[in-house]
């Protein structure tokens, strides 16, 4: 079954294209928008608590971590 979209994309308006995106059928981008939530979310909550909260030892220890875990990786096969 064939669906055209033609019309809706044809117009320049951005939300248009949006529109478009967010109803269409089997789309990527639907089932990508709930991991990248959740990832961003986890993103935006991090790094204001170490902007906010963590004072500068604590910060000093989070780049500890994130650097040894940064060494963890390069362990991981690609």
């Amino acid at each position: 079954m064939t669906i055209s979209y033609n019309a809706d994309i044809s117009s320049s308006s951005p939300i248009n294209f949006v529109r478009v995106l967010c109803r269409w059928k089997g789309s990527v981008w639907k089932s990508v928008v709930a991991e990248l939530s959740v990832w961003t979310l986890a993103y935006l909550c991090i790094s204001a608590i170490y902007r906010f909260v963590l004072n500068e030892t604590g910060q000093r220890s989070f780049e500890r971590i994130a650097e040894y875990c940064d060494k963890g990786v390069s362990n991981i096969p690609h």
